[in-house]
């Protein structure tokens, strides 16, 4: 078992190596097509930042207002929060959780990303006998 899976392994190894001989021509070329790759990434989460602090900001207003009523105001006579008020609040806060977890997920995938293309330019510099 052991050895069907070295086997296996060079396999894939060699193909891998076909596949990036085949595809690039030069380190550039992998370079070139890594930062265009990051540069979409990095566009995306740029946006997603700036569309989580909107939510953020939403989220600061619907608090404050949410101070107004019961049971988070002081005063006694306060009348009870309303229901879009409170849906509000629900909505806005999944909205937040929703984005922050597309914001790990991209930073995640930023970095693998990264890591994997500078694994292919170590590799096609080996293969290529490149310094």
């Amino acid at each position: 078992a052991a050895e069907e899976q070295k086997k296996l392994d060079a396999e894939q190894r060699a193909s891998r190596d076909r596949t990036l001989l085949n595809t690039y021509s030069s380190v550039s070329e992998i370079e070139r097509l890594r930062d265009q790759r990051v540069a979409l990434l990095s566009d995306q989460i740029k946006v997603t930042g700036q569309f989580l602090e909107g939510l953020d900001g939403r989220m600061k207003k619907l608090r404050a207002a949410s101070m107004r009523f019961k049971p988070y105001s002081s005063d006694p006579k306060a009348p009870p929060m309303s229901d879009q008020v409170a849906e509000d609040l629900v909505r806005v806060g999944n909205d937040m959780r929703t984005q922050e977890e597309n914001l790990r997920e991209k930073r995640s995938e930023e970095a693998t990303m990264r890591k994997q293309f500078g694994s292919d330019i170590e590799r096609f510099k080996e293969l290529k006998g490149i310094h």
